[in-house]
């Protein structure tokens, strides 16, 4: 096999990742952003992909030092990737606990053989406490169901 097409695909992920990152937060950036203790509804989703899309910088530089021909991780960073699309596509037009459960699920996929009944379960008590943190104590503009 071609050493140049696998160094290709040895970064696939990480260019996978800053791509997702970059989309989120350029969505995001559409909605109003607000400050650190005033958030707004774009707020999480430009700062969550603003670090995904640095996080990905930093695979790309490690990668760069040291050539691993590892396997493409496709499935996890495919359904990561749609878990954080789903919750910027969801959050503004469905409401936190939809955006937040449904971004939860598809990250579950990552992972072949869940026991789905707990990843539902894990899922709802998660979207609490975020919806706790995020909404009820830090005070992010986002109603619970819809808008």
């Amino acid at each position: 096999s071609d050493p140049t097409i696998e160094k290709l695909l040895g970064l696939m992920p990480a260019l996978v990742l800053f791509c997702a990152g970059l989309a989120s937060a350029w969505i995001g950036s559409g909605y109003r952003v607000g400050t650190l203790t005033a958030m707004g509804p774009g707020f999480m989703p430009v700062a969550l992909g603003l670090a995904l899309a640095a996080l990905a910088l930093l695979l790309l530089w490690q990668e760069k030092l040291i050539v691993q021909s590892v396997p493409l991780p496709l499935r996890p960073v495919l359904c990561v990737s749609a878990g954080i699309v789903a919750w910027v596509l969801l959050a503004d037009r469905f409401g936190f606990f939809p955006a937040a459960f449904t971004q939860l699920l598809l990250s579950a996929l990552a992972l072949p053989q869940q026991n789905w009944r707990i990843v539902v379960m894990v899922a709802m008590v998660l979207s609490l406490a975020a919806y706790a943190l995020f909404v009820m104590l830090l005070g992010l503009p986002l109603p619970a169901f819809g808008s």
